[in-house]
Parts: C-alpha cells; structure tokens; sequence
C-alpha cells in the first residue's frame, strides 16, 4: 500500500475532462486553501484486484478498479470525480477491453490510445458523489506471457474530489495488483501391479489419476491385447476390463495406461505392468468336409445330394451346431442343393458355439451342370463366299462356336465329305474343285460330357478360273500429274502396292477384289523435277507386273533452267513425244547427246545428235551410257518457241527404239576443223574437240571475228567437258543483226591452246 502525492494542476486538454468535472477539481483545489485539512485517521484506499493472479497463457482475466471512501467523515465521504491510470506489462497480459462497473460509475470517459504499450487512462463523474466501497472500472486481458513471466496492475489517480470539492489524494492508499503467469504440472496416476488371471474369467483393474492444477484429465492405454477394453469416467477415474477367452493364454508385457491433462502444453503421466494368462480351458476344433459328390463333378441334373462329414472337440459348457450347404441347413448329413446351367460352387460351412469361444470350419468344391441345350455356330473363314479361285486344291478354314452344354467337348468337322483336321476353335481340309462354280459345304459335329450331339454347317461358292497373264498398266503424262489404270480381264486385280515413290502422291480408287480396272494417279511434289515410281499390280491368281516409268514434262520456259535428276539403271529407254521443242540437249553420266527437231545456231556434240520430229514420239535406248549400277546423273535441257513441250518418259519396258547411243571416245589432242560448208551463206558449221586429258570443267572459247581483229560473235565460252562438238555461226553478229559479206577468222581458245582459222561469208 502507498500514499499518492497531491498533485496541484490539471491539463483539461490531455485528460479529455468534460468542462463540469473541470469545474469541480478547479473548486476542490480552492477550497482545499479554506477548509481544514482531514485529520490523519482520515483514509481512501483504492486497488486494481485480478481476477486470477496466476492464470495460465491463454487464459482470460479481469482487472477491477476498487475504491473506498467509507472510513471519511461525512460531509466530505463522498466521491464525486476522479482521473486514473493502469499500466501493465504488454508481454505479458494482452488488453482486450473494459466492462463499466455498476451504476453510477457506469459512464467513463476512456482513452485507449496506449493500451499495446500498457497505458490505459480513464475518467468519471457523479453527481452529488457517492460513499462507502465500489467498484470504478473493470479492464479485461489475454495472459500471453510465458510461464513465470509477471506484471504489476500499476493503478494511479491524478485527482480524486469528493462532492465538497476536497482532494482526497493526500489521504488516498492504493494497492496495485500483479498477475504471475503459472505454468502446467502434470497428473499424477496411481500406479497398477502385474497381474495374473485364468482364461474366461473377468479382471476389472480400477484407474485413478489427479491433476495439481485441477486439470481436465484424459485416460488412454496402448499394448493392450484384444480382450482388453478401457472405460473413461471422464473425472480422472476408469476401469480397464479383461476378458481373456480360450486360445488367449500367454504373457502380455508392457501394458501402458496413460493419464493426459489438457493444459498448455497438455502433460501426462503413465504407469504399466504385465499380465498373464493362464490356460484353462482345451482349444475348440471343427472341420467338415463334403464327401459327395467329387470336386470338379459333372452333371446333366438340375439339382446334386451333397452329403458332408464333421468333427468337434474341445467344447466348454452349453454348445451349439449350425451346418449349411450354401445357405440351407443340413438336416443330419446331406442336402440336396439346386444348380445353374455352368459352374457351381458347393460351400459347406459348420458353426460350432460353446461357453467360451466359436469355431467355424468350410470345404468348397466345383460342379458343373449342362441344363440348357447344346448349340454351335460354324464359319468359313477362308475362301470367301464368290472368290475366284485360280487351283483345283482349296484349303478350306472355319471357325466354330459351342453354346451351352458341359465341357470337356469333342469337335469333328468334315468339307464336302473330306475329313477335316481340328484344333480347339478352328478347322481345316483341302478339297479338290471343278472349273465354275463349285459348292463348299462345311459341317462339325459337337459332342459334349454328358452324351449331346449337335451339328452345324456353313456354306460358300467359289469359281475356279485360268489365269496365267499378268495384268497390264496404261497411262498418260499430264501437267505435273500422271493418270492411268490398272487392267486384268481375266481373275482381276487382288494387290496394288507402291513398290518405290519419287516425287510423286499416289492416289488409287477404292478397289474390290477381283476388280477388272482400277484408276490412279500421280501428282508432282515438286514442279522442277520428274515423278517416277515403281508400282506393283498383282492379280487373284497371283500373276503381277510392275509399272516403274520415270516420267517428266518438259516446257520452253525452262530454256534457262535446265532439268537435274537422277534414275536408275533399269530405265534404259528414253522416250519423248515432241509438241513443238525444237531441241533437247542431255547431259546423262557426263556424256552428252541431243534430239533436234530443226537446224539452228547453237553447239551440239557432233556424234550424239539425232533427229526427232517436231510433233510426234522417237525412242533412243540409253544403255550404252548408263553405269552398271546405282543411280544415273541426267541434265536436260531444252529450246523451243512459246508454249512448246514434250513428254518424257524413261522406262525398262518397250517394244521398240529408234535410235541406239554409240559411245564415242574423246579426241586424243585439241581439233578445230575448217568450217564446212565453206564459203557459206546463210550458215556454217565449225566442229572442235576437246581432248580426255583436258581436267574436267575446262573453259573453252570459240570466237567470230571481223580483219580488224574485232569480236563479231562468241559461239561458246563455258566449261566443257572432254569430247568433239560442233558449232552453227549462222552470219550475225552479237545483236544479231547480219554482218557484210567477206573474210572473218574464228579464234578457238582451250586452256594453252589457241588455234584460228578464216572463213568466208557470201551475199
């Protein structure tokens, strides 16, 4: 307890007084200088009361604000108006709030401002006052401290007036409380000691535990065998129960019983001991087993006696018997029991029941029952029904199906009376056939375990044909695309199959078996080179051709863009239809030949040009330049007015060439031979060669040019390869406008050799 010193001035503004309490202590401390001072007997207390001093964290408490004035002497005991503080310890108590104390001090001013930091301050005002002992204010709080932690309630007044305007501070005593934060001890549970018991007796252990801080506590067991059963009075008091049967006898050691409390954190306490069984009593033992009829038994009836044998010893007390044979109860020793069509199983069950415990025994076993009627489907799965047939020997296959009946089965199957070769599901004969059409008839007979017969056929027609031809392809080069057809008149198409596909998508229309004509077709991938493929046809009676050109279209737009692919060997003929190109130069394994269809200028190799017609078909075969194996490197190129063309087509297959290449062998030194005809008008021809040792690629040029020494016209100036050419100067200049009748020189030029000649032009 202490004396709180008289405080002699009031800041209204900071203490959120009202203007009429100002008033009053303003009075009281006037008044205090003209009226006679309480005598020293004269005592106010005040205190801030916990309403627990030691809780626990978590918990919540209250705080009450007390004052007594009732030891004044009136007329000055009555409290009027008052200003207080409370600080505590934030760590350790948490505000929450207020709750107003009972009238008249109902209706304080408070400020909460500071009350995280531990400050609450607050005021109130009566009328008239009031005297004797009463509460103030009531302040609520959170614990939050830890165990041990503390806080002091500091309550302060920095004025107390009594309705005659007195202060009451320097007579004022005030208590502070404090709040300690108590921690958690655990229960204590009574200890329990080994016990031992008999089979089929009842041990009833009593548990007790108490808690120091009066704690909730809960009581649990682990180990505990199976016959044990713990009951929670929910008081710390309990029984463990065990109800040890026949068959539990033995030690179970380390019984654990546990007593837990729910303070924060909870704790606990536990004891254990060991138990033991005594055996008292002979096990109980059952067996039944079905005697008739056998596992895996098969019957044609709707119904089967099962008849069972049983054994029981052991029994204790009062027993009881129960024996059912899936589900209905065996009189004495049999039972007949009702089947399904297919498999059953048979369980028969035996219960036995005395005073201590239950045995159950069971033995299964497999029937079978045929109870609907055999059945069987049969297929012919090979010929099909109308096929063409190109032997006189078919084998004939089918497929049958059992239904019904009761296994294990026998099958024999027969085709047009010729025994037929079984196994499981499946059957299979050859049967001799006449030309046309023949019958097929194909019958199995299915005998099942219990003596049922059933039989079942298929039929189909076959047509037994001669076909020793093989089918035949057409077709025709349109622009980037190739249509045709496949034909066989005879047995008909069975198998079309696209054996090697160069820049091409084939299509082929949708197809029966044994379809006389099958349409497709063959579009570009890409435009700048040819489409080639191997396509194998193959016919019913298993006679095939392969269809395997090499099929380009070429344009007089392409004159700067020559054609580069390669083909294989096996494609020896070369074949065109000219529609107006008037020449056609190839480059084929670095040989060289040409087709022209007119005369012009230009430089062709002299021994490898052919004539071809300007519209119109010609067949050279390419045999003598192609390698032995692999692939062939072909250029082609072409020259021609607007719009003209030509189909090519290289292939293995043709009925006739009209021109054969010869391989010429490349001069042995450089040529340049006097142009012929010579003079000349309006053209001329220069032939030159280019020796084998010359390195490949060697730039040649061949050059017009007037007695002034200048360049008229260049015939040729590029790479060329080893050979002998021949080159047209058809008397115009670069322009191509006609020069002057008179003596020109032509100039050939080749890597260390230059010759030159004179010719001469006619008007």
């Amino acid at each position: 307890m202490r004396s709180i010193a008289y405080k002699h001035s009031v800041d209204c503004a900071r203490r959120f007084f009202c203007a009429g309490l100002f008033l009053l202590l303003a009075a009281a401390t006037t008044g205090r200088a003209q009226i006679e001072m309480y005598s020293s007997a004269d005592t106010a207390t005040a205190a801030s009361v916990p309403s627990n001093a030691t809780p626990r964290t978590n918990e919540t408490i209250s705080v009450t604000i007390n004052a007594n004035v009732s030891a004044l002497q009136a007329p000055n005991n009555r409290l009027a108006a008052y200003q207080a503080t409370l600080n505590w310890n934030p760590a350790v108590i948490q505000f929450l709030g207020t709750t107003p104390a009972p009238a008249p001090w109902d209706t304080p001013n408070l400020n909460t401002n500071e009350v995280a930091t531990g400050k609450l301050e607050w005021n109130d005002f009566v009328a008239g006052g009031v005297s004797g002992n009463f509460n103030l204010l009531i302040v609520n709080f959170r614990v939050v401290g830890a165990a041990g932690s503390s806080s002091v309630l500091d309550l302060n007044f920095v004025e107390m007036t009594t309705s005659t305007f007195l202060s009451l501070l320097n007579v004022l005593k005030v208590t502070d409380g404090k709040v300690t934060v108590r921690g958690n001890a655990p229960p204590v549970l009574t200890a329990i000691a080994n016990q031992t018991m008999n089979e089929g007796a009842t041990l009833n252990i009593p548990l007790s535990a108490t808690d120091p801080d009066g704690d909730k506590i809960t009581l649990s067991a682990r180990n505990v065998p199976a016959f044990a059963s713990l009951l929670d009075n929910g008081n710390g008091t309990g029984t463990l129960r065990l109800t040890p049967g026949r068959d539990d006898a033995g030690n179970y050691p380390n019984i654990k019983i546990f007593a837990t409390d729910n303070g924060a954190p909870p704790l606990s306490d536990s004891t254990q001991f060991n138990l033991t069984v005594i055996n008292a009593f002979p096990p109980l033992v059952c067996t039944v087993g079905i005697v008739t009829p056998k596992d895996n038994a098969v019957t044609c009836d709707d119904s089967v006696v099962v008849c069972v044998a049983t054994t029981i010893s052991g029994t204790v007390g009062p027993t009881t018997k129960t024996l059912e044979v899936n589900g209905f109860p065996v009189p004495v020793d049999c039972v007949k029991i009702p089947l399904i069509n297919g498999t059953n199983t048979i369980i028969a069950t035996l219960t036995v029941k005395d005073s201590l415990s239950t045995c159950v025994a069971a033995d299964t076993i497999t029937v079978f029952a045929k109870l609907t009627p055999l059945a069987c489907t049969l297929t012919i799965t090979a010929p099909k029904d109308s096929a063409l047939v190109c032997t006189d020997s078919l084998d004939v296959k089918g497929t049958t199906t059992i239904i019904g009946g009761v296994p294990p089965f026998i099958t024999t199957c027969e085709v047009n009376g010729v025994p037929a070769t079984v196994t499981g599901n499946t059957f299979a004969a050859r049967v001799k056939l006449n030309a046309g059409w023949n019958t097929v008839i194909a019958a199995c007979t299915v005998t099942d375990s219990c003596g049922k017969s059933v039989v079942c056929r298929d039929t189909v027609r076959v047509r037994l044909v001669s076909d020793k031809t093989a089918p035949t392809c057409a077709f025709s080069h349109g622009y980037q695309s190739v249509t045709g057809v496949f034909m066989d008149d005879e047995s008909g198409i069975a198998k079309i199959e696209p054996l090697f596909l160069y820049n091409a998508k084939l299509t082929v229309d949708p197809f029966t078996l044994g379809a006389k004509k099958v349409n497709f077709r063959l579009d570009a991938i890409d435009f700048n080179t040819y489409i080639g493929f191997d396509i194998k046809i193959t016919d019913v009676c298993g006679n095939s051709h392969i269809c395997d050109p090499v099929m380009l279209q070429l344009g007089a737009e392409r004159a700067n863009r020559p054609y580069v692919f390669t083909f294989r060997s096996v494609d020896r003929y070369f074949h065109v239809t000219n529609r107006g190109l008037s020449e056609i130069r190839v480059e084929l394994n670095g040989k060289r030949f040409s087709l022209d269809a007119e005369r012009r200028g230009g430089v062709v190799q002299s021994l490898g040009v052919y004539s071809m017609p300007r519209e119109g078909e010609m067949t050279i075969d390419l045999q003598p330049y192609l390698r032995p194996a692999g692939d062939n490197d072909i250029r082609i190129e072409v020259a021609g007015p607007v719009g003209s063309g030509a189909d090519l087509l290289i292939i293995d297959d043709i009925h006739e060439a009209d021109r054969a290449l010869v391989l010429q062998q490349p001069p042995v030194d450089y040529e340049l031979s006097q142009n012929y005809p010579n003079p000349f008008n309006p053209e001329t021809m220069i032939r030159f060669g280019i020796p084998a040792h010359v390195a490949t690629g060697t730039t040649v040029q061949l050059r017009i040019y007037n007695m002034l020494g200048e360049v008229v016209r260049t015939l040729v100036n590029e790479p060329m390869l080893p050979g002998r050419y021949t080159a047209r100067w058809n008397g115009r200049n670069e322009r191509g406008v006609p020069v002057a009748a008179g003596v020109y020189i032509y100039r050939i030029v080749a890597g260390d050799y230059r010759v030159t000649k004179r010719l001469l032009l006619l008007k």
